[in-house]
């Protein structure tokens, strides 16, 4: 439930001035009967926007972002919808008495913000020094690797010297030692402070709003490591890295295809070639980080991993927990033992583009490449094989993809179709059904059976009892994001929770709850853990948590009170729907069966008030 009507949101949108307030973010110029500007959220110097004071509402003919007044400042100003919606209702002069206490939130802490600050500082320092003289060696190893002074200045590569310390200068610019060692760009030795990163070559890692969180540094010489990253602060964690991000978003609209590579001259290697919508996650495993960026922004995933044994395996990983929260995956099969920097670097463009082309969904690419090990003179050996591939498409529920992986592996191990399906024990999700007399095999969604979806409501339903059972909700939904004080309580009564976007959301808090990576106290923690789950959900949410009374503190007894409200609100839109039922039913018999359903849940629904 909106907390603020979508009436209220309706009038703050009608009576804003589109024109006035996306004026004070960018230069606009009227054209006929809109106005125009350069689209801030994608990389364009034409004037590709367009803005309409009659339909109320921004455009982008390039990227496609659009929306109303609410969501460009959201987007624009990176935060969440209740602060956007209170900030037009200021500028507007509506009065949002919801919101009256409500502080619009910052996504970023000062301190974060101190870092962003320094870092930036950090590579316009690198940048200089790497066109300078003392950057030549770093330019002509660039220029070896067919890196050119284009791509250098696109990604903002840069330079450590030894002979141009970067902590002097930003001790020089007023900075504090602690500060510049917080950021991870200097070492603090005794009284002195020296800098991380000494003659490397230097690529700045941005995050999704294009800010730098950290640097990864190339050694031009034999020294070891090879790569240094930044060391780990309140920005850069090694489990959230993905090269080349803020360019991916930039076009996503354009390429909803994202290409995931290891390393980041994995991507510049692909930008060299033409394809551009490619992120790096630097060597580490994909992480629910990647997953839920993915899933917020609606990305189908290509992973194009390394083809050595390593490489499979983490592919393997990749697919199987991208396919778990229902991202469509399909993967390039690197069938070298060389990243596609090496592949491209040896003149193999043609292969490396065809690869990407014919990338093919996990399941094949398994039964494919796991074949090359098994000993088909084996059934051991063959058994074992068709068990792993059994492990893997569990939870599949493409019969699409079910059937074209049942027939590649009939082909391969020329057994029968019965033996493979009993072997995978995918029989549990097949059932019969009788279609014209021929028994028919359909795949079913086992989870579906088990989930109560909501249905819509009559318009006859009372505003009153309905008002009643969605604060009852909200105040149990509340609870459980501040505290696990109810989670057994509210886990064991969770299917009383009639909205589905709320229910899916309590399964994941619970679910994190009990893995140890949520402890309560910190709603938005919280929110970020789930969200994949509550993707199309979020502002409905964050009106919630907006609430000052829903937020206040539930006691025990008023969460045992709110899953009564709960059961009878059950029981109530069952008699409302049998009702309905009643009223539409034909035939005699038919009104009969209801009556007598009728009157049971009528007993039961007033045995709950008593």
């Amino acid at each position: 439930m909106a907390i603020i009507s979508e009436k209220k949101i309706a009038e703050i949108v009608e009576k804003a001035d589109i024109v006035t307030i996306i004026s004070s973010y960018l230069t606009l110029q009227k054209k006929g009967r809109n106005y125009w500007g350069v689209c801030p959220f994608h990389q364009d110097g034409n004037p590709s926007m367009s803005v309409s004071p009659e339909k109320k509402i921004f455009s982008c003919f390039s990227c496609h972002v659009g929306g109303t007044v609410i969501e460009f400042v959201k987007k624009f100003e990176k935060i969440n919808f209740p602060s956007a919606l209170k900030k037009v209702a200021e500028i507007t002069g509506i009065e949002i008495n919801e919101l009256k206490n409500y502080a619009i939130k910052e996504k970023y802490s000062d301190d974060e913000k101190m870092i962003f600050k320094l870092n930036e500082e950090a590579n316009n320092f690198y940048r200089t020094l790497m066109f300078s003289q003392l950057g030549k060696t770093a330019h002509e190893y660039l220029s070896s690797r067919n890196i050119l002074n284009d791509q250098i200045s696109s990604f903002e590569i840069g330079y450590s010297s030894r002979q141009a310390s970067l902590c002097e200068r930003l001790l020089e610019k007023g900075y504090s030692k602690q500060q510049i060692s917080d950021a991870g760009l200097g070492t603090v030795y005794d009284l002195e402070i020296k800098d991380y990163f000494v003659n490397r070559i230097i690529f700045p890692i941005k995050n999704e709003d294009n800010y730098i969180i950290g640097f990864s540094a190339r050694a031009l010489n034999d020294e070891k490591p090879k790569y240094i990253n930044s060391r780990e602060n309140l920005i850069f964690k090694k489990s959230q890295l993905a090269y080349n991000i803020q360019n991916v978003l930039r076009m996503h609209m354009e390429n909803n295809q994202v290409i995931v590579l290891e390393g980041f001259m994995d991507v510049i290697s692909l930008e060299s070639i033409g394809i551009k919508n490619a992120i790096a996650i630097m060597g580490t495993a994909l992480s629910e980080y990647h997953i839920k960026l993915f899933k917020s922004n609606k990305m189908e995933v290509k992973l194009f991993l390394d083809g050595d044994l390593a490489g499979i395996n983490a592919t393997i990983k990749a697919a199987k927990a991208l396919m778990r929260a229902n991202i469509k995956t399909t993967i390039v099969d690197n069938n070298t033992n060389q990243d596609p920097d090496e592949l491209i670097q040896d003149g193999q463009k043609d292969f490396v583009i065809s690869r990407i082309e014919d990338s093919t969904h996990p399941a094949i690419f398994l039964v494919k490449k796991m074949w090359e090990n098994v000993d088909n003179n084996n059934p051991d050996s063959i058994s074992q094989y068709l068990t792993k591939i059994g492990d893997f498409i569990d939870g599949i529920k493409d019969p699409v993809i079910i059937d074209k992986t049942i027939l590649l592996l009939m082909k391969l191990t020329k057994l029968t179709q019965s033996t493979i399906i009993q072997m995978l024990r995918i029989q549990s999700t097949v059932s019969s059904n009788k279609v014209n007399g021929n028994s028919k095999k359909i795949f079913v969604d086992k989870q579906e059976n088990t989930i109560k979806n909501s249905k819509p409501l009559a318009r006859e339903v009372d505003p009153i009892i309905k008002k009643a059972y969605e604060i009852a909700e909200q105040k149990v939904f509340v609870s459980l994001l501040k505290s696990s004080q109810y989670l057994d309580k509210i886990a064991q009564n969770i299917e009383l929770i009639i909205n589905n976007n709320i229910r899916s959301a309590m399964r994941g808090i619970i679910s994190e709850y009990r893995c140890g990576n949520y402890h309560g106290g910190n709603p938005e923690q919280a929110l970020k853990l789930i969200e994949d789950r509550i993707v199309d959900y979020r502002n409905q949410i964050e009106l919630i948590l907006a609430n000052k009374i829903i937020m206040l503190d539930a006691s025990e007894k008023e969460i045992d009170d709110a899953f009564i409200m709960l059961n009878q609100y059950q029981s109530y839109l069952a008699v409302h729907r049998a009702e309905i039922e009643l009223k539409n039913a034909t035939s005699s018999e038919e009104k009969m069966l209801i009556m007598q359903r009728l009157d049971i849940l009528r007993k039961m629904a007033n045995k709950m008030k008593r």
